[in-house]
């Protein structure tokens, strides 16, 4: 099975009080860890990359690179738009599943989310999640059967409801670092760095 790999970068960053995902963390834009990490494994895979974003910078930095840049006009009305962007972008397929990482997830290891996938391909599960201690999280792989679901989503809606409305269907990754779950909301979350 394909993977069509998705970076969610066009949130709006209210509490950082800017763009975070310009935000240089050790000489290297925040958005850049998680789009490294992920370019990489698609590559190695031969698979198609692609990001999500709202913000011109972002667009005008990535044109000629490996990923696909797909923008979001309606970025503030929550996370469904861009999984919709996505979706409508890469095509409905019952052959490929679709990974949805979010671009703020620095501590995140490329060996974690690698062993994530293969765990998932392994599994014969439809669904799959990365969870730390139990916990659900983010990233998240869905295969095509739920794609009409995907674009069902409203809102700030995401696909943990998905998830949670067939547990059993769900391929869980426990991740043994809790910080790789760290979202970047605040400049204050960046201290381990």
């Amino acid at each position: 099975m394909k993977i069509h790999w998705i970076l969610l970068a066009a949130g709006l960053s209210r509490r950082f009080g800017e763009n975070k995902l310009l935000y240089p963390v050790n000489g290297k834009k925040l958005y850049h860890y998680s789009l490294e990490r992920m370019a990489a494994l698609a590559e190695k895979r031969q698979e198609r990359l692609v990001v999500v974003t709202s913000h011109e910078a972002i667009r005008q930095e990535l044109a000629g690179e490996k990923a696909e840049v797909i923008w979001n006009p309606k970025a503030e009305t929550g996370i469904a738009s861009s999984i919709h962007c996505a979706i409508r972008h890469l095509g409905v397929s019952e052959d490929c599943a679709y990974l949805f990482s979010v671009a703020d997830q620095p501590f995140l290891r490329q060996e974690d989310l690698g062993a994530f996938i293969e765990g998932f391909l392994r599994s014969g599960k439809a669904m799959g999640c990365m969870a730390h201690q139990g916990v659900w999280g983010n990233p998240a792989v869905f295969s095509g059967e739920y794609v009409q679901q995907l674009l069902s989503l409203e809102g700030d809606q995401g696909g943990k409801r998905i998830l949670l409305a067939s547990p059993e269907q769900v391929f869980v990754f426990d991740c043994a670092e809790e910080k790789a779950f760290y979202d970047i909301d605040e400049k204050k979350d960046l201290r381990e760095f």
